[in-house]
């Protein structure tokens, strides 16, 4: 197995990992474009599939963007569009809606699937919708079929969270706390802030 995992999320991806990376052993593919897309994907790769959760954060910051449709159609779906909720989840709802969108993605045959979390933000607000998220996933695994791995997901929205000790220490101290709750296998930190491609002089400071 190769030392990358490549991101597929359109069909011109497709064409550049047959093309390029076929023997790249995983691939990470969105849950919004596995269906269309898997037919497209070499045989022989194994699936890491993001249900996506994480793109809440966009109806989140800006009240009049929907919740996306391919997320819609799961029961409960709107239950992490309600910010207000949050500082008391309703369990049942979540619940539902973890099961109904992992049973979602396995349905694609996955050897691992994203753990449902929301993106971090400043301060606590999310800290307890999150380990609900965390909670709903661990039980779905021991009641479903899924004998792949389970990919937690730590998403920083912006360089600030990352900026020295006091900053960062308790973000990761409690998605650490959600990763065992979860009982995941690995985990995948990102920065949704990054543009790699614009190398700002603030990132080769940061990335010194």
């Amino acid at each position: 197995m190769t030392d990358y995992i490549p991101f597929v999320n359109t069909k011109g991806d497709c064409r550049m990992l047959t093309k390029y990376f076929s023997d790249a052993g995983i691939i990470r593919i969105p849950l919004e474009s596995a269906t269309a897309l898997k037919s497209q994907i070499p045989g022989n790769l194994d699936l890491w599939i993001d249900p996506g959760v994480d793109g809440y954060e966009h109806h989140l910051r800006k009240k009049q963007e929907p919740i996306p449709d391919y997320l819609r159609v799961y029961i409960d779906s709107d239950i992490l569009a309600d910010s207000a909720g949050f500082k008391k989840p309703n369990k049942k709802r979540i619940r539902r809606f973890v099961h109904a969108l992992m049973d979602g993605c396995l349905k694609l045959r996955p050897s691992l699937i994203t753990v449902p979390q929301l993106a971090m933000v400043d301060g606590t607000t999310r800290n307890k919708i999150n380990m609900e998220l965390a909670k709903s996933t661990h039980e779905w695994r021991l009641n479903s079929k899924f004998r792949g791995k389970l990919v937690f997901p730590i998403v920083f929205t912006h360089r600030n969270q990352l900026h020295g000790k006091t900053k960062w220490k308790p973000r990761i101290d409690s998605a650490l706390k959600w990763y065992n709750v979860a009982a995941a296998d690995c985990i995948w930190v990102v920065d949704s802030s990054l543009s790699d491609q614009l190398v700002t002089s603030t990132q080769r400071t940061r990335f010194g």
